[in-house]
């Protein structure tokens, strides 16, 4: 049994189904954060706040089912979402 998400109006999200995408913006966060950058760096080259930051990144580990950023980053690049 996997482990749902709930996003608002039947919107559910099974966060071990590799098929969970990342959005754009949610990857163009995670890229820096693979780079060892810290949220008030990634903040200040993207041009939002660091809590925008904070938001997206944990939008991100809910959609890969990880609460840290290692484990974000490395479920990341296995299923695609990052590359290089």
């Amino acid at each position: 049994m996997g482990v749902a998400l709930h996003y608002g109006p039947d919107v559910l999200l099974d966060v071990r189904d590799e098929r969970v995408g990342l959005s754009s913006r949610e990857a163009e966060v995670l890229a820096p954060v693979a780079k060892g950058r810290a949220n008030r760096e990634i903040a200040r080259a993207l041009l939002v706040s660091e809590v925008t930051v904070k938001t997206h990144l944990g939008h991100v580990f809910a959609k890969l089912g990880f609460n840290d950023r290692a484990s974000a980053v490395a479920t990341a690049y296995e299923r695609g979402h990052l590359s290089g």
